[in-house]
């Protein structure tokens, strides 16, 4: 600094005279008119500690977050999102409703995080929503599967009931036509007491005719069907073919209970009565050979029930000659 820029208010920027009061800055040895110095209250250059302006406090903005870096929130700073505890709590839920609260929860969840993520003051529910679509997605499936399930169920099981009422269907007709062909090779009369020994060798000596599919595969020496009374004279011998009055309304065989082992068969009317074994219906079969499913099922003193009507008053109904 040249001797007259020395001589100058280094405020003012004017001369200072001989005869005028100066004063220099302690830390920068800048030259002032002392009214000068007053006035400012300190020195004017620029970063001088002895500068009110760098003494003061100016606050300065921080600078904003570099782009895609989240900031984390401070703790108890930021409230978290009701939609997003709701929907961890309904996820959670899930659990113990096979998955039927799931999907609410799911779709909270993504409510939630779409909310947060426009209004930054909810951060703080972030990971809560985030926590909540995970477990919800996880069991959402499971109720699915549980609905499907519930419907398909009892499809199969209907399905499995036709398929056994189909089999003692067969099984019946093949024990109907048995007690045809023993009659026709016993001059016309009908299988007696012993029943289940006379017609087992025309169904190949297999004793699985003998057994209601409802009664299960593990019993295979049970006799599930009884035979008609009817048929059978006091002396335990069977009637005559002649003795009947129409073969195709006469009853043979049917689902009786209670069931026998093997080779005991049951007489119905004697020691066996009739069961609706199959979803409160019956099957039976009659002295022509035919086999029928009868959905109402037995009805026991019942006139107008078919199968009431092929068992019990036969003679009374002038089916029975003698």
């Amino acid at each position: 600094m040249n001797s007259e820029a020395s001589q100058r208010c280094f405020a003012c920027q004017q001369p200072i005279t001989p005869d005028e009061q100066a004063i220099s800055c302690n830390e920068c040895r800048a030259r002032y008119h002392r009214k000068c110095w007053e006035s400012r209250g300190g020195c004017a250059m620029p970063g001088c500690s002895l500068n009110p302006a760098s003494r003061a406090e100016m606050p300065t903005a921080a600078p904003p977050p570099p782009a895609g870096i989240e900031l984390p929130a401070p703790s108890g700073a930021l409230p978290s999102n009701g939609l997003a505890i709701t929907s961890l709590v309904l996820g959670i839920l899930g659990l113990c409703t096979m998955g039927f609260m799931s999907l609410v929860g799911l779709i909270l969840g993504i409510v939630a995080l779409k909310q947060i993520n426009r209004d930054p003051t909810q951060a703080g529910g972030k990971n809560l929503a985030i926590a909540g679509i995970f477990v919800s997605a996880i069991l959402t499936p499971v109720m699915f599967i549980v609905m499907l399930a519930s419907l398909l169920f009892p499809i199969a099981v209907k399905g499995r009931s036709k398929a056994r009422q189909a089999v003692c269907t067969s099984n019946q007709r093949q024990l109907a036509l048995a007690v045809q062909m023993y009659a026709q090779d016993n001059g016309g009369q009908y299988p007696g007491t012993g029943w289940v020994k006379q017609i087992t060798p025309y169904l190949g000596s297999s004793k699985l005719m003998f057994v209601c599919p409802e009664e299960g595969p593990d019993v295979p020496d049970i006799v599930s069907y009884g035979y008609s009374s009817a048929l059978v004279l006091p002396n335990g011998q069977g009637v005559k073919e002649k003795d009947l009055q129409s073969p195709a309304k006469v009853g043979a065989l049917c689902d009786a209970s209670p069931s026998a082992f093997y080779p005991d068969g049951g007489l119905i009317g004697k020691n066996v009565t009739p069961r609706n074994r199959h979803e409160h219906g019956i099957i039976a079969s009659f002295c022509d050979g035919h086999a029928k499913f009868y959905a109402e099922g037995f009805v026991d003193g019942d006139a107008s029930n078919e199968v009431y009507r092929g068992f019990y008053r036969l003679r009374e109904n002038g089916l029975l000659r003698f």
